[in-house]
């Protein structure tokens, strides 16, 4: 046992309904405040800020798990028998309880959005190629871009696309498998949703294969060049997957590039 340091109480006080619990140095403290107690509440405010993100501040299941992260936030930093060893021990387990009540059902919202997302973003493109690749359709474009456009060259990066958007579900659902406790919260309440995010993702497919045709950037996959893609369907569905699974890199990649002309400067 050791004495605690601080003064908890809930935030707003009186707690009709808390929001947030507030941390105060006691006034009879004088000396540096003992690392199981920081270690303790700064576990506290991650684990209340993942309840407040998934929960509404207003429901009962904030405020269920709200009184027992209070009660236990007492229990290790207030009074002359404090014990934040065992209080952070029975915080992991509430944790580990959270995640697992809770967890799997965050989850699966999760993935029945995606899901819904990537069936209407395959729908669209379907429709897309439909009205694309008909004679009448191939004409006008090649009339309006006065070129000949050859309609297996627009059907391999259709079918790019297609698999682009394959590969973001894919890198969704293999992200969210295991996710743990503090991460719960950054699937449940996206700022970006879903749609945008596949739809930015085909617009920097688009972006990357112009860099890739060109020569600008070469890829190889088990030892095969794919940089000529949209010549054959299986290239274009490889590379397609590739750009969805590999978004978050591939960005990186076209900033890095595109940042350069100016970094020579």
């Amino acid at each position: 046992m050791e004495t605690g340091a601080f003064r908890v109480s809930p935030d707003p006080t009186p707690p009709d309904q808390p929001e947030d619990i507030r941390f105060e140095i006691d006034p009879d403290w004088t000396s540096s405040i003992p690392k199981t107690q920081q270690v303790l509440k700064s576990d506290i405010e991650k684990t209340i800020v993942v309840f407040s993100t998934i929960y509404p501040k207003d429901s009962e299941k904030f405020s269920f798990y709200f009184k027992r992260l209070i009660g236990l936030a007492q229990y290790g930093l207030v009074g002359s028998k404090a014990q934040p060893d065992e209080a952070r021990e029975t915080l992991v387990r509430l944790q580990q309880e959270f995640a697992e009540r809770e967890g799997e059902h965050i989850k699966n919202k999760y993935l029945s959005e995606i899901n819904i997302a990537t069936a209407l973003s395959i729908f669209i493109i379907l429709i897309f190629s439909i009205l694309t690749l008909n004679e009448k359709s191939h004409a006008l474009i090649n009339f309006i871009l006065n070129t000949k456009i050859d309609q297996n060259y627009i059907l391999n990066y259709i079918i790019s696309i297609l698999f682009c958007i394959i590969g973001v579900w894919v890198s969704s659902f293999l992200r969210i498998r295991d996710l743990e406790f503090f991460n719960l919260n950054k699937i449940t309440y996206d700022q970006i949703h879903h749609c945008y995010v596949i739809f930015f993702t085909i617009i920097i497919t688009i972006i990357f294969s112009l860099f890739v045709i060109s020569g600008s950037i070469k890829i190889n996959i088990a030892e095969f060049d794919i940089s000529n893609f949209y010549e054959s369907l299986s290239q274009s569905a490889i590379f397609g997957f590739f750009s969805g699974f590999s978004e978050r890199i591939i960005s990186k990649t076209l900033k890095n590039r595109l940042e350069q002309p100016f970094a020579e400067k």
